[in-house]
């Protein structure tokens, strides 16, 4: 094969990768690129541990910690540390992450085991003190075959996520199931349910006032033309079970299948925490394991379930369930949204939980919602990069050039598959669709060096001039 930049009699070429600067990008892009915001707290700390997610954190770390070998043990450990303490500050103000002290952990101890990465061969690949060496060719077939395979896994259609599996014969009810096992304790003062999404800024403005019962909300302010709405009589005493008319379930189904979407505004009162199952304040359902949604109380957790063919007959698969956020004697205003791809819940006007239904849905969902970023990222590197390593030894801004064209082609691909069926919360026309991946690209071409191989003793990239 004859090489781009490469005499007829030259071997193929070597490709050097500095690891730290690709380190400290996939760390950037898979932690700190926000989807959405919330109010932070130290409350919102996490003390519990995820094993998937402790074992995802290990694995984010171990580049830099192979980036920075060599160097004293304590300098992996400080980098590591304060890098990840940064990193989790930052996420206690981001509704889809959840930040905590196993992160840190997992974190450091990636960083330990990638320090210990020193003068390591795995087939083709030699890493040395801060860089990986690859030949050419399988440089070449590794990027695209990584690059290929994680678009393929975005765009591969997965299971529907509308309302289409609704049944028109349940019926809506409040303060308990249908089959009248599901007793809430409480006060509901009243409730609305809206066959559109009711945005941020209007739930926020509805929970300024203040609560019903307390200083008083005008119900003549609420977003107009709800499909029902319903106001307690007596809002003082606990609210006893009731089941809506045939009708009106009727007229809920068919509007919000009509569009499917669905915005649930719900004021109530919280008499106590002793539940120690989902206690139904509002449900449209017709047992404990069949429903089109239900909003509920477990504990001091607010919970809300919706069907789709890809969340069960149950709506548990997920289901978007917020942090302990209830206190008894309190009154609470709570808005629960699904706009036919994110399904989120606001206690008081605050973002208190979200749930990216249509990326569970995605036949790989690991690759969707806040994760695409760095899917994304990735496939713009090992794009840019393969095409930086076919052209060879050319001058660096052509490698700069070839690292954004081949992050534009990712983006660019993207774009084509807008109508694909599980799409993010991040819009496909927004900067971060388009950002990663050139940046990625920009990335590769900042950490790549491809010279011809001059044999043992010059196996280091600063070996070679840029």
């Amino acid at each position: 094969m004859r090489w781009p930049g490469v005499g007829v009699a030259d071997p193929p070429a070597v490709a050097f990768i500095e690891i730290v600067p690709i380190a400290l990008f996939l760390i950037v892009v898979a932690t700190v690129i926000p989807a959405e915001f919330r109010t932070p707290t130290i409350e919102l700390l996490s003390t519990s541990v995820d094993p998937r997610d402790f074992v995802f954190n290990i694995l984010l770390f171990i580049p830099l910690g192979a980036g920075l070998a060599g160097r004293r043990w304590y300098v992996v450990i400080a980098a590591s540390g304060l890098l990840s303490l940064s990193v989790e500050v930052l996420q206690i103000a981001q509704a889809s992450r959840h930040a905590g002290f196993a992160d840190i952990l997992a974190n450091v101890t990636g960083g330990i085991l990638g320090s210990v990465c020193q003068n390591v061969r795995l087939g083709s690949f030699h890493i040395g003190y801060g860089y990986v060496r690859v030949k050419r060719r399988v440089f070449l077939v590794v990027a695209l075959v990584v690059a290929v395979s994680l678009f393929l896994g975005i765009v591969v259609p997965g299971e529907q996520h509308d309302f289409s599996n609704w049944d028109a014969t349940y019926r809506l009810a409040i303060s308990d199931e249908i089959t009248r096992n599901r007793s809430w304790h409480g006060t509901l003062v009243a409730w609305a349910v809206y066959d559109r999404v009711i945005q941020r800024d209007a739930i926020e403005e509805l929970a300024d006032p203040g609560h019903p019962g307390e200083s008083g909300v005008d119900f003549q302010q609420l977003p107009t033309d709800p499909v029902v709405y319903w106001k307690n009589s007596d809002p003082v005493e606990p609210t006893g079970f009731l089941e809506m008319s045939r009708e009106i379930s009727t007229k809920v189904h068919d509007r919000l299948m009509g569009t499917g979407k669905i915005s649930l505004l719900a004021w109530f009162r919280v008499k106590d925490l002793e539940q120690t199952d989902l206690m139904r304040i509002l449900t449209f359902s017709r047992d404990p394991f069949h429903r089109n949604f239900t909003l509920g109380q477990e504990g001091g957790v607010v919970e809300f379930r919706i069907r789709t063919p890809a969340t069960g007959l149950n709506g548990t698969d997920p289901a978007t369930r917020t942090m302990e956020i209830l206190e008894p004697g309190r009154s609470f205003f709570v808005a629960a949204t699904y706009d036919g791809f994110v399904s989120r819940v606001f206690v008081d006007g605050e973002l208190a939980a979200r749930e990216n239904l249509a990326s569970n849905a995605a036949v790989f969902p690991l690759l969707h919602d806040t994760s695409l970023p760095l899917v994304l990222a990735v496939c713009g590197a090992c794009l840019g990069g393969a095409l930086i390593v076919f052209f060879g030894q050319t001058r660096r801004s052509m490698e700069f050039l070839l690292g954004a064209t081949g992050g534009l082609v990712v983006a660019v691909a993207i774009w084509a598959f807008e109508a694909a069926p599980a799409w993010p919360v991040y819009p496909v026309s927004s900067i971060w669709i388009i950002a990663p991946p050139l940046a990625g690209g920009l990335v590769a071409a900042l950490s790549l060096v491809v010279r011809r191989d001059a044999g043992p003793g010059r196996s280091t990239p600063r070996s070679y001039s840029c």
